[in-house]
C-alpha cells in the first residue's frame, strides 16, 4: 500500500497573533488536513482508506502573561495529546499509542478493539490554560454541550534529564454524537516521557482507562518505547527504539503488539525518514486469534 500517515498527514494552515497591551496577546489557528489512503483505514480488500478532508482547526485565542490562555472553536481539548507524550522523536514511525497503520485491518477484517488512546483530540470546545507555574500546566475544556475534560502535564530538565508528563479525565454525554442512544462515557489517560541528555537513553509509557455505558466491562490500554537518540551523522539526529503495548476492549476482543523503529532526521530539508515494525497477536470477540505483521516506511517534510 501507497498510504498518508495519520501520525502526521497532509496537513497546511494558518496562525498568527498579535499583541494589545503589554502581556496580552491575540491571534487564531486554521488548519486543514487532506488525507489520501489514509494508513489506519486500508483493509485486507481496499488500498483506498477513505480520502478525507477535514478541518482540523478553527479557532481565535487570547493570552495573557499572569492569567493564561483561553481559545474558543475548533481546538485540541485539555486531554488531546496526554497519551502521546515524548521528549524523544520516535511518534512519527508508528511510535505511539493510537493512529496505527492497519489499524483498521485489525478492527475491522481480524475482529479486533480499535487501537485508541481515549484522547479527546479536536472538538468545538472553549478551553482555558493557566500559565506554567514551576512547570506544571493544568487545562480544562467544554464544548459540544456534552463533553468535558481536564489534564495536568509537566515538563522541566535537571542534573541532565528532560521529563514530561501528564494527566487528564475527560466525561462525554452523548457518544452516538445524537445517533441512536445516549449514554455516558468516562476516561482517564496519561502518559511520561525521560531522556537522558548526554547519552539520548530516553523511555516513554502512556495508558488509559475508558467505561462505555454501552460496554459490560472497561477498555484499556498502555504503550511503552525506550530507545536512543543521538547524532552520529551531519544529517540530523537519528533515534533508534523498541516499544510494546496491549489493548483490551469490554466486548473482550484484545490485541498485544511489540515493534521496532528508526527516525532519521535531515536537517537542513526540515525532513524525517523513518521505518517501523510491529507484530500485533489479535483475539477478537468470537476467541479467534490471528497473528500481523506491519512495516511502515516513509517520510515528512514540515515547514
Amino acid at each position: 500500500y501507497v498510504v498518508d500517515p495519520q501520525t502526521s498527514g497532509t496537513r497546511f494552515g494558518f496562525k498568527g497573533g498579535a499583541k494589545i497591551m503589554a502581556g496580552v496577546t491575540a491571534g487564531y489557528h486554521i488548519q486543514l488536513q487532506w488525507q489520501v489512503a489514509d494508513a489506519t483505514r486500508v483493509t485486507v480488500d481496499s488500498d483506498e482508506g477513505l480520502d478525507d478532508p477535514e478541518f482540523r482547526l478553527a479557532n481565535w485565542w487570547i493570552k495573557h502573561d499572569q492569567l493564561g490562555k483561553l481559545r474558543v472553536g475548533q481546538a485540541n481539548t485539555a486531554s488531546s495529546g496526554i497519551a502521546e507524550i515524548s521528549v524523544a522523536y520516535e511518534l512519527i514511525a508508528d511510535g505511539m499509542s493510537s493512529s496505527q497503520a492497519g489499524g483498521s485491518i485489525i478492527s475491522g477484517d481480524l475482529g479486533g478493539p480499535a487501537m485508541s488512546n481515549f484522547e479527546g483530540n479536536r472538538q468545538n470546545v472553549i478551553r482555558y490554560d493557566t500559565p506554567t507555574i514551576g512547570g506544571f500546566v493544568a487545562s480544562a475544556a467544554w464544548g459540544e454541550d456534552d463533553f468535558w475534560d481536564v489534564a495536568l502535564r509537566y515538563a522541566g530538565e535537571f542534573g541532565g534529564i528532560k521529563v514530561a508528563a501528564g494527566i487528564a479525565y475527560s466525561e462525554d454525554t452523548d457518544d452516538s454524537n445524537g445517533i441512536g442512544a445516549d449514554g455516558t462515557t468516562d476516561v482517564i489517560n496519561g502518559g511520561a516521557s525521560i531522556k537522558h541528555m548526554p547519552t539520548g537513553l530516553f523511555a516513554t509509557v502512556s495508558a488509559g482507562q475508558r467505561y462505555r455505558w454501552s460496554q459490560p466491562d472497561e477498555d484499556d490500554f498502555w504503550h511503552v518505547s525506550a530507545g536512543i537518540e543521538q547524532k552520529w551523522v551531519s544529517l540530523g539526529k537519528t533515534t533508534l527504539f523498541g516499544m510494546g503495548g496491549d489493548y483490551n476492549w469490554g466486548d473482550d476482543s484484545s490485541v498485544n503488539y511489540w515493534g521496532l523503529g528508526a527516525v532519521q532526521k535531515i536537517d537542513a530539508a526540515a525532513m524525517d525518514l523513518y521505518i517501523s515494525y510491529r507484530n500485533y497477536e489479535v483475539e477478537s470477540a468470537a476467541n479467534i486469534e490471528s497473528d500481523f505483521d506491519v512495516v511502515v516506511a516513509g517520510g515528512r517534510i514540515k515547514f
